[in-house]
């Protein structure tokens, strides 16, 4: 099944699309880092 996705260009270009739209949502290392902060701040 995954063969089938890798050798499909333009399935293989969704799946980069999807991935890199995942990606933009997660938190960066600063805002692990100011996270981190705040939580041992208090």
């Amino acid at each position: 099944a995954v063969a089938a996705v890798l050798a499909d260009d333009a399935r293989r270009a969704a799946l980069g699309q999807a991935a890199l739209a995942r990606a933009a949502t997660l938190p960066t290392g600063a805002d692990v880092l100011a996270q981190l902060d705040r939580a041992y701040a208090r």
